[in-house]
């Protein structure tokens, strides 16, 4: 399967200080990138076709309305596949669809190959840690402080000692750039970044192989979500995991992505017409000659198009 292992390894995260970037109280500096050129994914894992997680001819419905149609796409291991595409058009839900918190009305999902419906639920959890996931709003418990947080899953579903998840949890901290005295604090006392980070910290708890990134730059500040997508690309380079982003952040594409796909909200299309409008690298979407892909990556409005996106109406996840 994904190779899930409860082991850990020490990760030391590089506290050298940058003074380009004030970080928060109970934060260390993550040197910055000055590196603004596409992404470019290297060559063994250009190689790399193997399949970690599939979704074939999917549809997916809430209340009657359409969200996704007949949509079929691929993350293939060791890269860093990059949802892009305006609200509505269903990048989260197509990203909750491939780590199993929601099933397809109709269609398939296919973890190493294997259809995820139809597995026995004992299976079907056990799969399901092996992905990591950091929430749009990192979705962390109100009622637990930090180290609460991160520690949850590891109480939850290993043997490990109460001393080996400290070190697990101090261990995580540390490699998304906060110290250990961040542990005590409570979701209200941090700041959009902190929370961010902490989020990322608990999808890593588990050593997952897969992370997914739904919107993590959403809400921050130009500083804070570099400091994020810094973080994406460094626990992908130490980790060698698999890891899907959505974003509507380009800076973030041009940060992170290996491959990027286009999605197009369903009452933007024909009847025929498929909803990824974009597959490609992540120099390709910058030169795309493709009018719908490129207004987008450059923020411009398309002619005719402000009413009809006004009026499309938005599922919680869209």
């Amino acid at each position: 399967m994904f190779g899930f292992r409860l082991t850990h390894k020490r990760i030391t995260a590089d506290t050298r200080v940058s003074s380009s970037k004030r970080m928060e109280f109970g934060s260390v500096e993550i040197p910055p990138t000055t590196d603004t050129s596409p992404r470019k994914m290297s060559v063994d894992r250009r190689e790399n076709h193997a399949t970690a997680i599939e979704i074939r001819n999917a549809f997916r419905s809430f209340g009657g309305q359409a969200i996704l149609r007949d949509l079929s796409l691929e993350v293939r291991k060791g890269e860093t596949l990059v949802l892009i595409g305006e609200s509505g058009c269903g990048k989260s839900v197509t990203t909750k669809l491939l780590a199993g918190l929601l099933e397809p009305t109709s269609g398939k999902v296919l973890w190493d190959g294997r259809p995820v419906r139809g597995r026995p639920e004992n299976e079907r959890r056990r799969d399901r840690l092996r992905l990591g996931y950091l929430f749009q709003g990192a979705a962390l418990f109100d009622s637990m402080n930090v180290f609460e947080n991160i520690a949850f899953g590891l109480r939850e579903n290993t043997t490990l000692t109460e001393q080996q998840i400290r070190e697990i949890v101090f261990e995580r901290l540390r490699e998304v750039g906060l110290t250990d005295n961040v542990s005590s604090k409570c979701p209200s006392d941090l700041s959009g970044g902190m929370k961010k980070r902490v989020g990322l910290a608990r999808a890593l708890a588990m050593s997952p192989d897969i992370v997914f990134y739904d919107e993590p730059t959403t809400g921050l500040d130009p500083v804070m979500s570099g400091v994020i997508n810094d973080l994406i690309v460094q626990t992908q380079a130490r980790r060698h995991v698999t890891s899907v982003v959505v974003t509507h952040d380009m800076n973030t594409v041009r940060r992170v992505a290996d491959r990027v796909i286009m999605l197009v909200p369903l009452n933007c299309l024909t009847a025929d017409e498929s909803q990824i409008v974009f597959e490609g690298s992540c120099s390709e979407v910058f030169e795309t000659d493709n009018p719908r892909v490129s207004q987008f990556v450059r923020g411009e409005i398309r002619t005719g198009s402000v009413s009809s996106r006004h009026e499309s109406r938005e599922c919680n996840a869209a």
